[in-house]
């Protein structure tokens, strides 16, 4: 009965153990994700009209533009800066 009694305390003990290390190793890995951007919603696509579209990198702030002249083939992307006062920020 001593051995029987001494195997459950045992088995608490370890599985105690694994519990604790679970939550540790939870906390940790969630304390190491990056904040704030990501890689989902690293570019915005923008419709500006009919014939413009806007792919717009949120991290870096460059801006490609690309005019897509109606009932046409496709046409190169330009990259443009981005205005003075959005530079600033």
């Amino acid at each position: 009965m001593k051995s029987f009694s001494a195997l459950i305390i045992g088995v608490s003990i370890l599985a105690a153990v694994i519990v604790a290390c679970g939550v540790f190793w939870n906390v940790n890995t969630t304390a190491l994700k990056p904040t704030g951007l990501t890689i989902e919603n690293r570019y915005e696509f923008i419709r500006v009209n009919d014939n413009n579209v806007v792919l717009f990198n949120k991290q870096t702030g460059e801006m490609w533009r690309k005019f897509i002249p109606s009932n046409e083939g496709p046409t190169n992307w330009e990259k443009e800066d981005l205005p003075v006062e959005m530079n600033n920020r």
